[in-house]
């Protein structure tokens, strides 16, 4: 039996449609020019659970008719030839012409030695940001993915590597590198964290290690950085706990300082709580730090990040001094964790059995012994 002939077009704009969903996550196979057309001695039967597919602007309804899935409906011909629509393709053509200007600028700030701020955002408003979904510690209330990518060393569970937006920007992250290198040259780094127009939530940078640096660039008001500091007279009451670190917890208040980083270095250290204040305008922030898992990067990945402009020092014995201290107060966090829960579960225990009273069928304890099946 035939499923109803239907356009792509019409059923691409249908929200939860089945062909939208399918076209969403179709792949593009490589095909000769023009559409296909099956054999006249051997015409292929649409199956009852795979509809034909007519292209909005086919070359004729015979040739429109022709347009069914050759394989499976996870194989639907999307392709930029004659016949089929193209718009699906857009959004991927757009990327690469923007990351090709943006290289294009980045290269020629490197050539001309330009690491002024009006140069970096210059570059910076021509790139093209994916948008991430995996740092959900930092993700604004109601938004699922922001726009940002590190360049540099990425670590990601037990995987350490040079990230695909370094592969992909190598330019930007020899400028970027060498935008740093010029205002700190001592300050050593593994990894650039570049954002676009998103005030991150408060949160904890787990895997930094010592201090991080941050400047904020583009046409923007507000968007100061808040980092927590006890003498700080800034107060903020957090709404939820940090899981990776327990000893900032929901309904607490804690002290900081703001810091306006427009166009501003500003140090701070990312194993502290820290946000970003809400902002109107154009805003990136880059963060430049180093991962608390370098030693465990291979000779290949090393090479590599040299290639793209990061003069990491990997046998320094000031970064593994700070190494040892930052597992030392983790490990004095963690204790002090342990020992509070230990207590609140004893605490409540006596209260629970406070609230009991005491059990006249036991003789130890004066009463108290431990749990009754008949407490009344």
């Amino acid at each position: 039996m035939h499923a109803d002939p239907v356009t792509v077009e019409a059923q691409r704009k249908k929200p939860g449609s089945f062909i939208s969903k399918l076209l969403r996550c179709a792949p593009t196979p490589k095909l000769p020019p023009g559409p296909f057309v099956p054999s006249a001695s051997s015409p292929r039967k649409a199956e009852a659970d795979e509809p034909e597919v007519v292209a909005e602007d086919a070359a004729s309804p015979q040739a429109a008719k022709a347009l069914v899935p050759t394989k499976s409906l996870n194989e639907v011909i999307l392709s930029g030839r004659r016949g089929i629509s193209t718009k699906l393709r857009l959004p991927r053509a757009k990327a690469r012409r923007q990351r090709q200007k943006s290289e294009a600028l980045a290269k020629q700030a490197m050539k001309s030695r330009d690491f002024s701020f009006k140069a970096i955002a210059k570059v910076l408003d021509a790139v093209h940001f994916p948008m991430n979904k995996t740092r959900k510690n930092v993700l604004p209330e109601g938004v699922e993915a922001v726009s940002g990518m590190v360049l540099g060393l990425y670590v990601y569970a037990h995987k350490t590597g040079l990230s695909d937006a370094s592969k992909k920007n190598p330019n930007l992250a020899r400028l970027l590198s060498k935008f740093c290198q010029d205002a700190h040259a001592s300050f050593q780094f593994t990894s650039i964290q570049v954002n676009k127009n998103y005030a991150a939530r408060p949160h904890v940078d787990k895997n930094n290690l010592g201090n991080s640096f941050i400047i904020g660039l583009g046409d923007y008001k507000g968007g100061d950085l808040w980092a927590h500091d006890d003498d700080g007279d800034v107060l903020l009451e957090l709404s939820e706990s940090i899981r990776s670190m327990h000893h900032y917890r929901a309904g607490m208040s804690y002290r900081g300082r703001t810091f306006d980083i427009h166009c501003r270095w500003q140090s701070f250290d990312g194993n502290r709580l820290h946000y970003a204040r809400p902002f109107e305008g154009t805003r990136y922030s880059l963060v430049f730090y180093t991962c608390d898992r370098f030693q465990e990067v291979s000779q290949e990945v090393r090479r590599a990040m040299s290639n793209v402009g990061f003069t990491f020092k990997w046998s320094s014995q000031i970064l593994q001094e700070a190494l040892n201290e930052k597992q030392e107060e983790r490990k004095r966090r963690r204790d002090e964790f342990d020992t509070e829960q230990k207590v609140a579960v004893r605490e409540e225990r006596r209260r629970v059995q406070e609230e009991m009273g005491p059990c006249m069928a036991r003789t130890w304890n004066n009463g108290w012994g431990g749990d009754c099946k008949h407490p009344s």
